[in-house]
């Protein structure tokens, strides 16, 4: 959101987000830069605030009151003992657009369980299973971050959605975004097969082959353009 001109205010513990000490491929000596943390903070202003006291909570609850959105990622019982649940922060601020970010969605009996995206990739849409070669010994690495950034760009449209509805209604919102709903749909195609009784993974396509994906009766003749023949 900062991206698309948002002013974001990251309220950070007085120990820093834990993502500042994951460790990745540029790591090679302690000040290296590292992409985890600088991509999807890039844009954002940044405090520290302990919500463990009073007086934190506060500070965030002057906050809530003046913003237009509000997200979080921490689970359900964190937020009642913070007093940053929905109904602790909508009454600073009715109109206030309320999002949460989690790993299996806020209902069910894992919505107390926290996320990880590469347990997502393998749990919601067996991301790992595809794009791993038949006969491998070991699964394929997975992209970096993948759902969670698919995610942060679902709950960047939810809320652009939430604000255009408050304009015309005067009404807040709560936005929930889960990995599990974003590897689902992102992986929807591939599901659905499933669902029908298809191949669990598309077999590997090759360039001088025809494309495999159509059937060849559906198949139309390419003139010498690339381009379908009429």
């Amino acid at each position: 959101m900062a991206d698309l001109g948002a002013d974001v205010v990251k309220v950070e513990p007085p120990e820093g987000d834990p993502q500042r000490a994951l460790h990745n491929s540029l790591n090679a000596y302690d000040a290296a830069p590292k992409p985890h943390i600088e991509i999807p903070n890039r844009g954002k202003r940044s405090i520290t605030v302990d919500l463990r006291i009073p007086a934190g909570q506060q500070v965030l609850h002057r906050l809530a009151g003046a913003a237009d959105v509000f997200l979080t990622s921490y689970l359900p019982a964190v937020r009642r003992r913070l007093h940053l649940d929905v109904d602790d922060l909508v009454a600073v601020n009715p109109q206030l657009i309320y999002v949460r970010g989690s790993g299996w969605g806020s209902r069910g009996t894992m919505a107390d369980v926290g996320g990880f995206d590469m347990a997502a990739a393998w749990a919601a849409a067996g991301t790992q299973h595809k794009l791993t070669p038949p006969g491998s010994d070991e699964p394929i690495t997975q992209p970096a971050a993948f759902f969670d950034l698919q995610g942060s760009n679902v709950i960047a449209g939810a809320v652009a959605m939430a604000l255009f509805r408050r304009e015309r209604s005067d009404r807040g919102a709560v936005i929930d975004v889960s990995l599990l709903n974003t590897g689902m749909w992102a992986m929807g195609p591939d599901l659905f097969a499933a669902a029908q009784g298809g191949l669990p993974r598309q077999k590997p396509a090759h360039r001088e082959q025809p494309d495999r994906q159509y059937l060849p009766h559906q198949r139309r003749p390419m003139a010498q353009s690339g381009v379908p023949a009429s």
